[in-house]
């Protein structure tokens, strides 16, 4: 993980100083901004606040974390392809919202043209797991309460089109659809 991250803090840095906006004053001259497609607390929003307090010792200034979640990331993505250039807003999101999102959402802008991807710091696995006090400690019987009681097994995912969301739609083909999903909110 300390090599992932001191990687990603000397791309930011590396970016930092390659901004157009060297030939004017010193850069940066002011915070930069960092959105972040999903709710604070998460692991996304945990490493990505460690990499802009790494990339505060090159650069002189603050990375403000400025979480937008919703859209499976699409929310805090528009807010940095929309931003005025010049190297002061940067964005990290699940690679979802580039590769998924866009396909099964109404993204009002076209994600991929007006972005440009800089590097890929970390993977997240999916886990299910259930409350420690459940009657289901196994997937098998996860699966043989939803079929045994239709309707009454809910998930929750961070957003629609995300891994997690997509590893739970590819389980329910062939098992009962839980009644609903809910977007969590941490």
């Amino acid at each position: 993980m300390k090599g992932k991250l001191a990687a990603a803090t000397v791309l930011i840095v590396l970016l930092a100083l390659s901004s157009p906006s060297l030939g004017q004053a010193q850069y940066p001259t002011r915070p930069i901004q960092m959105y972040v497609g999903m709710a604070p607390g998460g692991s996304l929003d945990v490493l990505v606040r460690a990499l802009g307090h790494e990339a505060k010792k090159y650069l002189g200034q603050e990375v403000v974390i400025v979480n937008k979640p919703g859209s499976g990331g699409a929310v805090s993505a528009i807010q940095v392809a929309i931003a005025k250039p010049g190297g002061y807003t940067l964005g990290a999101t699940p690679s979802s919202t580039f590769t998924v999102t866009p396909f099964i959402q109404d993204v009002k802008i076209d994600l991929i043209k007006e972005s440009s991807p800089l590097l890929s710091s970390s993977r997240f696995d999916v886990v299910a797991y259930v409350k420690s006090d459940s009657p289901i400690n196994t997937l098998k019987d996860f699966i043989e309460f939803t079929r045994a009681n239709p309707g009454k097994a809910t998930y929750g995912t961070p957003g629609v089109g995300t891994k997690a969301h997509l590893a739970f739609a590819a389980f329910r083909k062939g098992v009962e659809k839980p009644r609903s999903e809910t977007e969590t909110k941490t």
